[in-house]
């Protein structure tokens, strides 16, 4: 069983939308400690949040459980709509990527990919 969960700037206007199939306490030390190894240069993968830690702080930002007990099948499923809700209330979502992307979505990824490929 999992949960959906946002990082927010202390103002609620930006946010992160994550999802997680482990204890909260233990992800949470996971983003902080991704950023940590980040900003010293140990870790080249930027994440999304890495951009309210950034400009807030990694103290000032909070998290906010949205949903819990969702069946891990359907986990990310939920995340998307929780993403597309910040978005529908007029948020600021940091997320790098959309998570679980919709049928049209991978078709129309597939068509863009499938340009570059004509151009090799």
């Amino acid at each position: 069983m999992g949960i959906v969960y946002c990082i927010y700037s202390p103002d609620e206007n930006e946010c992160y939308v994550g999802s997680t199939s482990t204890p909260i306490k233990a992800r949470m030390t996971c983003h902080k400690s991704y950023y940590t190894a980040y900003k010293d240069g140990t870790l080249k993968s930027k994440m999304g949040y890495y951009t309210l830690f950034d400009k807030y702080g990694m103290d000032k930002c909070f998290l906010q459980i949205k949903e819990i007990d969702i069946d891990d099948s359907i986990l990310k499923e939920k995340e998307r709509e929780w993403y597309d809700k910040m978005i529908s209330d007029g948020k600021i979502v940091v997320n790098m990527r959309k998570p679980c992307l919709t049928k049209e979505e991978r078709i129309q990824k597939e068509k863009e990919y499938a340009m570059y490929r004509d151009w090799e």
